[in-house]
């Protein structure tokens, strides 16, 4: 899917590749200041260049099929702070956790948000629908099960079978 398959991204390993989606350019919207909002990078399956069904999490608004389903940085989640160190955030959507782990920026994106357990968008900002500042606590129980499924992915990259093994940017 790079370059030599017309599409842009890079390859991450483990049958997934990245894809760098433009958001939009309104000068409030900056993380940086640059007049630029935050990029993200979509992990998409590689199975879906072989017409193969995606292994990826269904949508929140799957039950809608005849509907565009609004991105997951578009929806604002009800966010509780987790009490973990790495995965600071998760959300129950239609069932489905969602969980946020924060990265060593600016080496890596801010936050990697997984979906029911697999990757889903690397951020570069906090969404502006995301109401991250004065998320309430999860109890401990729900917290734990919130993050069980990605718990081993503490390290940048490590859902992707490439973990950064930078101790500046990715100690554990």
């Amino acid at each position: 899917m790079g370059a030599a398959d017309g599409l842009p991204g890079d390859r991450r390993g483990n049958g997934w590749w990245t894809v760098v989606v433009s958001m939009s350019r309104h000068p409030r919207r900056s993380a940086r200041g640059n007049g630029r909002a935050p990029s993200a990078h979509v992990l998409i399956p590689s199975a879906l260049r072989a017409g193969e069904p995606p292994n990826a999490a269904p949508s929140p608004s799957a039950r809608h099929p005849g509907l565009m389903a609004p991105r997951e940085h578009e929806i604002a989640a009800p966010w509780r702070r987790t009490g973990m160190r790495r995965f600071l955030f998760a959300a129950r959507m239609d069932g489905v956790w969602w969980v946020l782990r924060i990265n060593g920026f600016p080496d890596h994106p801010l936050w990697t948000l997984f979906v029911d357990g697999r990757p889903r968008l690397d951020l570069d900002g906090t969404p502006a629908a995301w109401e991250l500042k004065e998320a309430p606590a999860l109890d401990e129980e729900a917290a734990r099960e919130a993050v069980a499924p990605v718990g081993a992915f503490v390290v940048y990259g490590s859902e992707v079978g490439r973990p950064c093994d930078d101790p500046v940017c990715c100690e554990v």
